[in-house]
Order: structure tokens, then sequence, then C-alpha cells
């Protein structure tokens, strides 16, 4: 095929003036001609930075075709056109589809598809834009929510996420910066369809993952569509807690911190910005709208990731024990809301004076749970006696063996004064026990794997004082011996100094733990039922049932402004 040598194509022949010129020396074609720099004559070539070309703009750029435009003079040929029109959309969520709005500068028509944006539902529709769905998408109006708020502000209802975003907005210019999410009822914000995006950095132990998840099912039930991501490292407890929860679980590289100098000190700045990079990359496929951070070292590059460079994510930090760790110290720099389970955690946010107290997420199970109701069934399943109290002793998933040793030492005196014992002392540890008692069985377990069935069949504890543990005691309103670790910075004491104060509990020093300390002491509070009962009212005023839920309303809050 031949093509004429037009202005349009700028094709020339490429040896047609060949020979007509003065005789010269014999040369070859090249591809390209070499670039010569200039150097001075006694000065022999040296590295060093290549000068930009003459008569380039920045970047490489040349100037605008002109009057030195070879031929064409101020006219415009096919390498220097503008550059094509790039397909610009926006995002908008209408009812229950999702609208891409195509920019005033884009051209052509929007086409009918499948949203295939990463974090999106697989196979969602995309709906063709007409003026009516453009209006009704960007110009919400009050009928658009469902029903009006007091003062006129609309609340979405089935306006998906982006609707609940314009709306929080609205409802701050009204009511103030308090946000909308506390001012909304959990009929309302259950109403919002899909499209909020949260990710949850709590692993490594027990006691960062509950929390995290005790948020993740109250999201869930306030915003059902919502995405919820849990962050976490391949040797966690996270990788087997987590999909049982039925959360997918984004794994990075985990970053210990170490407690003496090592040479593992020197190479926490590597392994940080590693598990930074990959943390980001994570928030950026999930298309995080926030982050809430339970502390840990999952935690840490969460909070670096979320709170620095250009793809910033807002950030919730949740504190549960009473001296705050490294991890959330960080994060409470970069936070919108920094929240705490007890007073003078260490942490605030910025221009706080401290965290704000909301005690610790619990899940629902233990939150919601009836002792009373399966108060009977509980006690069968586990082969306790109807009638008489129970004492209910643990030490965490491992176990403690100072428990175990004062309590088993105890047990003919328990069975003499009719008290029950259920007892979990790790798989690691054994108990040694006098021959049973029918009417006052000593029940030993390795684990509990259903918590809520031990609580209500109990009538006190014996426990440690974690965080965790604190909480879930005094939130079914069980009066409990709280023995801290002997070791560590006394935490454990001061995670339980608020529901001994409220009389809800009793502090008991490790080394003060003792069979006779079971018998002169905790005996005969077990016999006196109006004494259990007054505990059980106290431990339930100080305990925060519905701690999850307001956890969850503020991280709504967060994500809407």
């Amino acid at each position: 095929m031949e093509l004429p040598a037009e202005l349009a194509q700028r094709l020339h022949l490429r040896h047609h003036r060949r020979g007509t010129g003065f005789p010269r020396r014999a040369g070859i074609d090249r591809a390209l001609r070499l670039v010569r720099l200039h150097r001075t004559a006694d000065r022999g070539a040296q590295r060093g930075p290549v000068p930009a070309t003459a008569g380039r703009h920045r970047h490489g750029v040349d100037h605008r075709p002109g009057v030195h435009q070879h031929r064409l003079c101020g006219g415009l040929v096919a390498g220097d056109r503008s550059a094509i029109t790039v397909g610009l959309l926006r995002r908008v969520v209408v009812g229950d589809h999702v609208v891409h709005v195509r920019l005033d500068c884009q051209r052509g028509p929007t086409r009918t598809g499948v949203d295939r944006r990463v974090g999106s539902r697989p196979g969602r529709p995309v709906q063709q834009v007409t003026a009516a769905t453009q209006a009704a998408a960007i110009h919400l109006t009050p009928a658009s929510f469902g029903h009006s708020a007091p003062g006129g502000s609309a609340v979405a209802r089935s306006g998906g996420w982006t609707a609940f975003r314009r709306a929080a907005g609205r409802e701050r210019a009204v009511t103030g910066s308090g946000g909308p999410a506390r001012r909304l009822s959990g009929a309302r914000i259950g109403a919002l369809s899909s499209g909020l995006s949260v990710v949850v950095a709590g692993g490594g132990t027990a006691g960062h993952i509950e929390p995290a998840l005790a948020v993740a099912d109250a999201i869930r039930r306030l915003v059902p569509g919502a995405r919820v991501t849990a962050l976490g490292t391949a040797r966690g407890l996270e990788t087997r807690l987590v999909p049982e929860r039925g959360y997918p679980l984004e794994l990075i590289p985990p970053v210990p911190l170490p407690r003496k100098p090592t040479l593992d000190l020197l190479r926490l700045p590597g392994r940080v910005a590693t598990a930074v990079r990959r943390t980001r990359a994570v928030l950026r496929e999930v298309e995080a709208d926030v982050v809430v951070g339970f502390g840990g070292y999952v935690a840490l590059p969460a909070y670096l990731a979320a709170g620095r460079g250009a793809d910033r994510v807002p950030i919730v930090v949740h504190e549960a024990n009473a001296k705050a760790g490294l991890a959330n110290r960080v994060g409470a720099r970069f936070a919108t809301r920094v929240l705490a389970a007890v007073p003078g955690a260490g942490v605030r946010a910025r221009g706080r004076t401290d965290a704000e107290q909301i005690g610790i997420p619990v899940r629902s199970t233990i939150a919601e749970l009836d002792r009373e109701a399966f108060r009977a069934g509980a006690r069968a399943g586990f082969g306790l006696p109807d009638d008489g109290p129970v004492l209910l002793v643990f030490g965490g998933s491992q176990g403690a063996a100072k428990l175990n040793s004062a309590v088993s030492g105890a047990a003919e005196k328990l069975a003499a004064a009719g008290i029950s014992v259920l007892h979990a002392h790790g798989a690691k540890n054994t108990v040694e026990l006098p021959e049973p008692t029918p009417g006052a069985p000593y029940v030993a377990v390795d684990y509990l794997s259903r918590m809520d069935l031990a609580y209500a069949a109990a009538d006190a504890v014996i426990c440690r004082a974690g965080a965790m543990t604190v909480a879930e005691v005094s939130a079914v309103g069980l009066p409990a011996w709280y023995v801290p670790l002997p070791h560590g910075n006394g935490e454990q004491e001061l995670n339980a100094a608020p529901v001994a104060s409220a009389g809800g509990g009793t502090i008991v020093r490790d080394a003060e733990l003792t069979p006779d300390y079971v018998v002169d002491r905790i005996i005969p509070v077990l016999r006196d039922p109006a004494q259990l009962q007054a505990m059980g009212r106290a431990a339930a005023g100080a305990g925060h049932r519905d701690a999850a839920d307001d956890v969850a309303r503020i991280v709504l809050e967060v994500a809407a402004q």
C-alpha cells in the first residue's frame, strides 16, 4: 500500500535529494543521532547531570507550533494535537444502584455495564445516567432519605453511604460539630446500604482481637451492607478467630517491638517501612473510609499508613488497658477520635485533655446475655446442680498455675460448704482433686469455648484482671475476685480498680491467694446470697454493655465527616 507524502501523514522520501549537493564523506544511515555534550578541552569527561535540551520546556515538552514550524507555519501536525479526553467518572449511589456520572468535559454517552472497581460488589449494575437520575443523585432532597430528622435535617434511609455522608454534612451544619452518628437511631443507621468500608486493626492476642471483632459486629448490625476488613499477621490468634467470625483477613508483616537493645532494634525501621507499604496497599484496595485501631503490633503500621502520605484515612483509636501501649500513643497523634476504657490511660486526641471514656467493646453474646434465662441449661450442660452457688475459675486461655493451686487446694472445704466449682485450668496444666462429691461437684476442664454459658452458670468468679476479662465479667454483672499478674507495669490492677471501687469486686494480690484465703474470705461471701446480689449490681453498674455500639456509632460519625 502506498501513501502520498502529504501534510497529514508528514511522510518524506528518505533519499530524494541524495547526490544533488557537493561531494561529501560517505556515511551510513543511523536510526538516532548521538548527542554530543560540550566540555572544556583541558578536562576529561566527568559524571554529572545532563543539561536540559535547549528550546524545550519543563518535563521535556517542546514549544507549541508557530512560525518556526516547518512548512505548516502556525498549523498543527498529527503529533502536536491536543491530548485525547480521559474517561473521568464519578461514583454516585442512588437507591441500590451505582451510577457513574460522566463529567461535562468527557465526550460520548455513558455506557451501561458492571462496576469493576476494587471493593465494590461484583456484578453490581451500572445504571444509564439520564437527566432525571443525575439530578436525583447529585441534588438529594429530604424526600430522598425516607424521612426527616428534627430541625429539618434528613437522614439517609435508602440512599447508600454516599447519601449518608451528604446528610451528615448537612446535619453537622444544623446541629453543630457533634456529628450525626450519635443522633441517629439504630434503625435509621441500619437502613443504610453498602458502600462503607472499615478496616479494624487489632491482632496478636485476644485482648486486641475481641474488641475489634465486637466493633465489627456492631458496625454490621448498624450498616448491614458495610464492608469490614481485619488486619493481622500470620503468627497471631487472628488467623483463627477472624475467619471464624466471617470477616476477611488481610495479612501484613509483623513488627514486634524489641524490649532490649539487640540486632532486632536495628532491623526495626526496615520492618516498619515494609509493613506500612503493605498496609497502605490494603487500604487502597479496600477503599477504606476509616481505620479503627485497638493497639498491638498490627495497629502501628495501620496508624502510620492511614495517618501519613497523600491518601490519608481517618483514624479512631481505642485503648483497652489502663496504661496505653506504644502503638496507640503513636496512633493518637493522627487520630480524629481517641477512646479509652478508663480515664487517665495516657492517650488523647489533639485539643483534648484526656481520651473519651467509653468502656471496652464486648461481643454481643456477652453484652446481651440473660444469665437467669440460660442458667438452668448452662448448668445442665456442664454437669452442675440446679441449686446452690457455683464458683467459676479461669486464668485466661493458657490458665494460671497460681489460681489452679489455690482453688483446687480448697476443693474439700468448698464441697463441704455446698459450693460447686467450674474450673478452666489450661491445656498445659493439671489439677489434683479429691474424690468427687455428688452434691457439689468440682468440674475441671482444659478450656471453655463458650464463656457466655460459663458466665450464665456461675454466681461468682476468680480470675486474672486482663482488660478484656474485667470488661466481660462486669458486663454480665458477676461479682469477682481479681488476681492481677505479679509482673508487668501494674496495668492489670488498674484495669480492675474501677469495678472494685464500685463494690463489684475485690482485688487480691497474687501472693495472697492461697487455699486458706479461699476458705476464709471467699466461701463466706458465696454462702451469702444478699451480698452476692449487691456485688453483682455494682459490677453491672461499672460495666459497659453498650460499648461496642457506642464505638461503632463514633466510627460512622468519623467516616461521614
